[in-house]
């Protein structure tokens, strides 16, 4: 009797735990990477957003990305941090966020470890297409106007004390300055050997000191017109610099976009020259729901017009080159991108 005891209370301790198993399993908030389904409370995804630094064109973007998704998606709640074009790819392949913001030619450099890669042993082979966003990170260098020199072979010529501004350091703002100041033939220790120096300094912070005269060279990548300049330019007389037609080729060779922007919101009269910057696209972790990313990609194609109003530098989106990019479609984005019939 007592062994029969026994038997009865193991087989009745094996039948809580399946219960409490099988509640576990069904129940509850879902993860970043759950699925959805059921007929109960949705899923919950709790998302991290690898953006740009804050206030700039990234983290506006992510903020507008974000309020569609919350508002259109029962229980996604997305929080968006400060990255950068070259560490997004890395922040979003450890999981450390599951979306992020970087360029066409910086995500597939870092998942094939070569070209601009800043840790080329490290690939990210899990990060994934949401949406080629096309908006074109433009080279926006502004000088003192003081200093007498409208384009580089004046500046090369010239040689001044160049005290410049060039964004975080390893941020895409730092890496286009130093693009295209070596498809001119200028590095960092010729503008030391100038009797200048190359200053560190995100946008904000860089534009404060442009305009209290600490340096006399600003520099940043962003899509046009970048409004922290265009308050730089009503309070200083500045020049932006064209870029040179010898410098293209090298510029096109790192994947950069090449065009005209106008340089007059930033009270410099010369009108239009050529810049050129580097590709933004929205990118995702490959363990994310595929539901889940095919709802967030129908949503930003359905509300890109909308945001485009309230967000004028979106305007570089072309729908027809949404899907593309030297990385891999998300499956979820992939789906919605073949019913749409932009992909076979």
């Amino acid at each position: 009797m007592e062994l029969m005891k026994k038997k009865h209370f193991v087989k009745l301790v094996a039948i809580l735990v399946l219960v409490a198993l099988l509640a576990a399993c069904g129940g509850g908030g879902g993860t970043a990477g759950g699925g959805g389904g059921g007929g109960g409370a949705p899923d919950r995804h709790e998302l991290t957003f690898a953006a740009g630094a804050i206030g700039g064109a990234w983290y506006m973007f992510g903020a507008a990305f974000s309020e569609v998704w919350e508002s259109n998606i029962p229980g996604v709640r997305t929080t968006l941090v400060a990255g950068s074009g070259t560490g997004n790819p890395y922040t979003v392949n450890m999981g450390e966020a599951q979306i992020g913001f970087s360029y066409v030619h910086t995500t597939f450099d870092t998942r094939y470890g070569v070209g601009t890669a800043p840790a080329p042993d490290i690939l990210t082979e899990d990060i994934r297409l949401l949406m080629n966003i096309h908006s074109i990170f433009y080279f926006t260098g502004m000088i003192d106007r003081g200093l007498g020199i409208t384009n580089f072979e004046e500046l090369l010529a010239a040689q001044p004390p160049l005290v410049a501004a060039v964004g975080a350091p390893g941020s895409g703002s730092e890496e286009v300055f130093r693009a295209v100041m070596e498809a001119h033939g200028i590095t960092y220790a010729d503008i030391e050997s100038w009797g200048g120096r190359v200053e560190f300094l995100g946008a904000g912070a860089g534009a404060d000191s442009f305009r209290d005269g600490h340096v006399n060279m600003l520099s940043n990548a962003a899509p046009q017109p970048f409004s922290t300049f265009v308050e730089v330019g009503a309070s200083r007389d500045v020049t932006v610099l064209p870029i040179s037609p010898s410098a293209i080729p090298a510029l096109e060779a790192r994947g950069y976009a090449v065009d005209y922007i106008d340089t007059t919101p930033y009270g410099d009269p010369t009108g239009r020259i050529l810049s050129a910057g580097p590709v933004s696209i929205v990118f995702v972790h490959k363990d994310l729901d595929e539901e889940l990313v095919y709802q967030m990609t129908r949503l930003l194609w359905e509300h890109m017009e909308a945001m485009i109003a309230t967000q004028p530098a979106l305007g570089g989106f072309i729908p027809e080159r949404a899907a593309y990019a030297h990385i891999p479609l998300h499956p979820g984005a992939e789906r919605f991108f073949r019913e749409i019939g932009l992909i076979d």
